[in-house]
C-alpha cells in the first residue's frame, strides 16, 4: 500500500498545488463550477474563471477569436455561422463564452437561445430580440432538438428557424439586416440538414462553418485533466474532503480516472 501511495504521490502533489491556487475563489464560485460539471451543463460564470479552471479551453478560445473576427469583419451584420461538433465537445460552453465576449466588446447585442422540442421556435427566438440600434448576434443552441420533427417529415420548426435567420441576416421588406446568427449543432444534425436540399439552401448555404472536434487521444487526455481539476476544486471547497481524498488517493484517483477514460 505504501509503495502504491508513493507511485501516486506526484499526481497528488500536483492536485494539492491546484487546490491551493483555487483557494483564491470564494466557496460559491467553486460550488457553482462543481455543480455545473456534475449536471453536465455549461458554467455561466466569468470568462477568466472558465479559462483557468475548465479543460479544453484553448480550443474554445481559438474558436471564439476566429468567430469574433469573422463577425467583426462584417460589422456584426449579415453573417451566418455554424459550429459543428460532437456531443460533449463544448458547443454549449462555447455559446456562453461567445455571449460574454460579444457583450464585453459592446458593439453588438448578443442573445443566446436554447431550443427544445416543445416550445414554439418562432416565439422563443423572437422573444430574445429587441429593437435597439446595435446589431443583434443571435446564438442558437441545441439545433439538434428539432431533428426528431424532421425525421417525422415535419419541417415547420426548422422552416421557422430558417425564416428568422434570413430576417436577421438579410433584412425583411426593405429593412436592412438586423445582425448575425450563430448556429450550434452536432455533426448528425448537419448531415440531416444537408439531405434536405431546401433547408440546406436556407440554413447552411451562406454559413461559415467552424468545426469543434477532438481526437480520441485528445478527449481521453482532457478527461484525465478534468478528474484532477475536480479533485482539486473539491479539496479547495471542503477541508474534510481534502483529508479523505489525501488518505485514500490511490483508490479514489484510479476509480475516477477509469470512469473518465470510459466516458
Amino acid at each position: 500500500m505504501k509503495d502504491e501511495y508513493s507511485r501516486y504521490f506526484p499526481i497528488l502533489k500536483g492536485i494539492r498545488e491546484l487546490a491551493e491556487n483555487y483557494n483564491k475563489y470564494n466557496l460559491t464560485t467553486i460550488r457553482e463550477i462543481l455543480t455545473s460539471w456534475a449536471d453536465r451543463r455549461p458554467y455561466e460564470g466569468p470568462l477568466d474563471v472558465i479559462e483557468e479552471v475548465f479543460v479544453g479551453v484553448r480550443r474554445l478560445r481559438e474558436m471564439r477569436e476566429a468567430i469574433l473576427r469573422y463577425l467583426r469583419d462584417r460589422d456584426w451584420r449579415g453573417a451566418v455561422v455554424s459550429v459543428v461538433g460532437e456531443y460533449g465537445s463544448g458547443k454549449t460552453q462555447l455559446g456562453h463564452i461567445l455571449l460574454r465576449a460579444i457583450r464585453k466588446e459592446g458593439e453588438a447585442e448578443p442573445r443566446l437561445v436554447s431550443l427544445d422540442p416543445i416550445s414554439d421556435v418562432r416565439d422563443s427566438l423572437l422573444e430574445s430580440l429587441d429593437t435597439g440600434e446595435r446589431p443583434i448576434v443571435l446564438i442558437v443552441d441545441e439545433v439538434d432538438q428539432l431533428l426528431r420533427d424532421l425525421e417525422r417529415g415535419r419541417r415547420e420548426k426548422l422552416e421557422d428557424l430558417a425564416d428568422i435567420v434570413r430576417w436577421i441576416t438579410e433584412g425583411h421588406y426593405g429593412s436592412p439586416a438586423r445582425g448575425s446568427v450563430v448556429l450550434l449543432m452536432s455533426k448528425r444534425a448537419r448531415e440531416a440538414l444537408v439531405t434536405d436540399r431546401a433547408l440546406a439552401n436556407r440554413l447552411l448555404e451562406r454559413a461559415r462553418e467552424f468545426r469543434l472536434s477532438m481526437s480520441d487521444e485528445e478527449r481521453e487526455k482532457a478527461s484525465v485533466e478534468a478528474v484532477k481539476k475536480v479533485l482539486a476544486l473539491q479539496m479547495a471547497y471542503d477541508k474534510d474532503s481534502r483529508s479523505v481524498i489525501t488518505r485514500n488517493f490511490p483508490v479514489i484517483y484510479r476509480f475516477l480516472e477509469k470512469t473518465a477514460r470510459d466516458l
